[in-house]
C-alpha cells in the first residue's frame, strides 16, 4: 500500500477496469470523472502547478463507461488521499505528505524486525503487514536509516507523476509479491502494468457466455 502514496491498488484499477495506458493514468485527474454518469473523459490536461499540458492524440481523447464498483472504489480512495493529505489535481499523487507515517513502533519492536529479517524469520511484506506500518519503513529498519518526521509536503504533490512512475511501482510490487525472476540475466516480471490493459481489451472482445463483454471489433478500438 505503501507505492504511489498507497496508490499503486489505483493504477492497477484504472487498467482493468478501464484500460488506460501509463501516460493517461500518471495524467488521470479527478475532474475526468463524471460522477453522476459514470464516465471518464480523457482529454487534454493542463498541470495547475507547472502549466505543463498533455494532449492525447486524437484516437485517444475518448469516454468510457465504467462499472459502478470502480466508481465507489474511486470515492473511496478520494476519501483516503483527503484525509491523508495527498489530495490534488491527479488520481495518482506524486511526492506526497512527506511526514504521513511516523515511527510509531517501540524500540523493543525495532529490534524485533531486525532480528526477524536476520534470521530469514519473516519476510519484509509479512513484517509490514504484521505491524502495520509500510514495507519501506520495515526496510529502512533494517537497513538502519532514520525517517523524515514532520518533513512537511513534497514539491512534487500536484504533479503529475513521470510515465514509468506506475510501472516501476508495479514491478516492485511483483518482486515483493516473488513473481520477478532472473530471464536472460534481467530481472523479468511475469506481469507488467500494460497487461492489465491488455486483459481489459480481451475482456471486451469476449462472448458473454466467456465472461466478456462481446463488443465488435470496431467498438473495441474506439474504447481503448
Amino acid at each position: 500500500r505503501s507505492l504511489i502514496n498507497g496508490a499503486l491498488p489505483t493504477a492497477v484499477r484504472l487498467g482493468l477496469y478501464a484500460g488506460l495506458r501509463d501516460i493517461e493514468m500518471t495524467w488521470f485527474c479527478w475532474n475526468w470523472m463524471d460522477w453522476n454518469h459514470r464516465v471518464i473523459n480523457i482529454g487534454e490536461t493542463v498541470c495547475e502547478v507547472t502549466g505543463q499540458s498533455w494532449i492525447p492524440k486524437t484516437h485517444e481523447a475518448r469516454a468510457l463507461d465504467v462499472k459502478a464498483e470502480f466508481v465507489n472504489y474511486l470515492k473511496e480512495e478520494r476519501q483516503r488521499q483527503q484525509a491523508q493529505g495527498l489530495i490534488n489535481q491527479f488520481v495518482l499523487p506524486a511526492g506526497g505528505n512527506m511526514n504521513l507515517e511516523k515511527c510509531k513502533l517501540t524500540p523493543h519492536q525495532v529490534e524485533n524486525i531486525r532480528a526477524a529479517c536476520a534470521v530469514g524469520q519473516a519476510s519484509r511484506a509479512q513484517l509490514a503487514a504484521e505491524y502495520g506500518v509500510s514495507w519501506n519503513m520495515i526496510n529502512d529498519i533494517v537497513q538502519g536509516r532514520k525517517w523524515k518526521i514532520n518533513a512537511g509536503p513534497s514539491p512534487y504533490l500536484g504533479r503529475p507523476l513521470q510515465r514509468d512512475a506506475p510501472q516501476k511501482a508495479f514491478h516492485k510490487m511483483m518482486k515483493q509479491e516473488g513473481k520477478v525472476k532472473k530471464v536472460g540475466g534481467k530481472n523479468t516480471a511475469e506481469f507488467t502494468i500494460y497487461s492489465l490493459r491488455h486483459t481489459y481489451i480481451t475482456r471486451l472482445l469476449l462472448p458473454p457466455n466467456f465472461g466478456g463483454a462481446g463488443l465488435d471489433i470496431r467498438t473495441v478500438q474506439k474504447r481503448a
